[in-house]
């Protein structure tokens, strides 16, 4: 014979006294689902696939990419996803910014591979990315000052993510493997 929730009387509804000890999905998950979702798709349309990370020290999606035959290509793409439902925008309209930790910045610069941070609208339902890497390594200036915990990220208002940027996106990680051509040693 089942048990009876005492929350609920055994009816599935819950009881208008205290609620019941249950796990919560807060208005952050739905927006990080959203957010994950909005991009998996654009990449699940080129052909490749995404893979969430169950843990998030600053990579929330790795992405395989696969060529025109359907080959997987070695190397991934990093994504970090950050959904806002009031992105923070410049006073001339033209990007957004986003505080990200100087861990992150540290992690990400460090990392060979791609990373892309992407800014989820979640009322425009729209994404905007920043390619890491080159925004920093194009502009000292743009580094964390030192003993600084958090740096600032532009992230340009025409930067829409689409199909577009999946292609971009493979295409700077095929420049980075270029870069590494025969340059690897795998020593025991």
């Amino acid at each position: 014979m089942a048990k009876k929730s005492s929350a609920s009387g055994g009816t599935g509804k819950r009881s208008s006294g205290t609620a019941p000890s249950l796990k919560r999905r807060t208005r952050g998950h739905v927006l990080a689902s959203l957010s994950a979702n909005s991009i998996e798709r654009d990449f699940l349309r080129k052909g490749h696939t995404v893979l969430k990370t169950e843990q998030d020290y600053g990579i929330d999606l790795v992405v395989f990419t696969y060529d025109d035959a359907g080959f997987v290509e070695p190397g991934n793409i990093y994504i970090q996803l950050k959904a806002t439902e009031s992105p923070r925008g410049s006073a001339d309209g033209s990007s957004f910014s986003y505080s990200i930790s100087v861990r992150d910045h540290n992690a990400w610069a460090a990392e060979p591979m791609p990373v892309f941070l992407i800014l989820y609208d979640v009322r425009a339902d729209r994404a905007y990315w920043q390619y890491v890497q080159g925004y920093f390594e194009t502009d000292p200036a743009r580094w964390p000052k030192k003993g600084a915990r958090s740096v600032m990220v532009r992230i340009p208002v025409a930067n829409v993510f689409d199909a577009t940027t999946v292609d971009y996106a493979q295409a700077r990680k095929r420049a980075v493997l270029d870069q590494l051509s025969g340059a690897i040693r795998h020593v025991l």
